[in-house]
């Protein structure tokens, strides 16, 4: 760990010194890793050792540099003031029975995953041509997806594990599986997919010349867990267009809006619209999903404890009419999104930035707050788009005893980083 100084050119005026210390943001992500899964028994002197030499490098750098560690860039003096605040005296112990359960590899998981998606994609084309069988068809695709989600969560049960105890692929295939298992989802992905061929072939017939669409002898789409929106190919006279999860329960526009920036030419109608779908609540919760960042530990954090902040928020402003959610950590830091609620698994999940203890209590609690309020509330639906914050909501939002004070806390945090 060394400094680095970064000097701006301020029109003339005398440059003024920044000090860095690299790798001590990543020494407090080490630290915060270690203390959510627990520490082992014979490491605890090490990592002890550990903080207190890291804490003691800093102040000694800061020493030479004749500056304080308040003067340190915002995300290394947190990372500072994390480290510094570690009770080194009451450190969690790693569970043994955990440490000891091995990562859950299940032979020809995503094999059978990309089988599924193939035969999805035959269901959905059989409904859009309305095939003699199409019912059917669906109907053994579903009963195929119904068989492979009840395997994996007998061998989750057997194996004592979970999701998160897998590769990260094929926790990924695992998760897609169970979100098909629902009816409801299920039907929808297929009446998405046979919407994407209707597209095509809209496409075809509309395309202007200099805008040709491929005449392709097999178009393939699928919904699939990865990190870009979309990808679209072309190989051996076959189109395969593959779409992130969040885009399954999107409007026809959106679809559309893919299909057009993937085949013909991006314009930026579309390319906003897609962007703006991205963002929307809907696909975040099923982005959050797929990619397990909600954390599968309970609600207790290292500082705060959601379940015990849930109740003096019930208590105090729903009168215990609320019925409690699911309570998680993220497993990451954010920078500017704080807190999210999940409608379809009931989940309030909060950063895990503010776990901290220069956080405010009054902080969390006003983002289970609002959180639950988006719960009771739901979104308002209008001719053109869900709305979240409502004028109601901003109205019992406002009703918040530290309102002012958690805001302007909020809006310091994300302009820190």
């Amino acid at each position: 760990m060394a400094p680095s100084r970064l000097l701006p050119q301020l029109f003339g005026r005398k440059p003024r010194t920044v000090l860095r210390v690299t790798g001590l943001v990543k020494a407090m992500s080490m630290a915060r890793e270690q203390l959510t899964n627990g520490i082992p028994a014979e490491s605890m002197e090490e990592f002890r050792q550990f903080i207190t030499g890291t804490v003691t490098n800093v102040d000694q750098i800061c020493k030479q540099n004749r500056i304080s560690p308040k003067d340190l860039p915002s995300p290394s003096f947190r990372a500072y003031q994390y480290l510094k605040g570690i009770n080194l005296q009451n450190l969690p112990v790693m569970d043994e029975a955990r440490v000891s359960t091995p990562t859950l590899r299940i032979s020809n998981l995503t094999a059978a995953g990309r089988h599924i998606q193939h035969r999805l994609m035959e269901a959905a084309l059989a409904e859009y041509r309305q095939t003699l069988g199409a019912r059917k068809q669906i109907r053994t695709v579903q009963t195929l997806i119904q068989q492979q989600a009840s395997y994996l969560q007998l061998v989750l049960q057997k194996k004592n594990a979970a999701l998160e105890d897998m590769p990260a692929r094929s926790g990924q295939v695992a998760r897609w599986l169970f979100y098909l298992n629902d009816n409801d989802h299920f039907m929808t992905a297929i009446e998405q997919l046979a919407h994407c061929c209707r597209i095509y072939e809209t496409l075809r017939l509309k395309a202007r010349s200099g805008k040709k669409v491929p005449l392709l002898e097999q178009m393939y789409f699928e919904f699939s867990p990865m990190a870009a929106l979309y990808r679209w190919q072309i190989k051996d006279g076959q189109g395969s267009l593959s779409m992130h999860p969040g885009f399954v329960s999107a409007d026809p526009k959106v679809i559309e809006a893919i299909l057009s920036s993937a085949i013909l030419r991006r314009s930026t109608k579309h390319s906003l619209l897609i962007r703006q779908t991205s963002g929307s609540a809907d696909f975040l919760v099923i982005s959050k999903y797929m990619d397990g960042l909600v954390n599968v530990e309970e609600a207790v954090g290292q500082y705060y404890d959601l379940n015990e902040l849930f109740h003096k928020v019930n208590q105090h402003y729903f009168k215990n009419h609320c019925q409690p959610p699911k309570l998680k950590w993220t497993t990451r830091f954010t920078r500017r999104k704080y807190g999210m609620y999940l409608p379809s698994t009931d989940t309030v999940v909060v950063s895990l930035s503010l776990d901290h203890p220069t956080v405010p209590r009054y902080v969390v609690e006003f983002i289970v707050y609002h959180e639950l309020l988006h719960k009771i509330l739901g979104m308002k639906e209008t001719a053109k788009r869900q709305i979240a914050h409502t004028t109601e909501f901003r109205r019992r939002e406002r009703l918040f005893e530290h309102y002012e004070e958690a805001q302007q806390y909020l809006e310091s945090l994300a302009h820190s980083h």
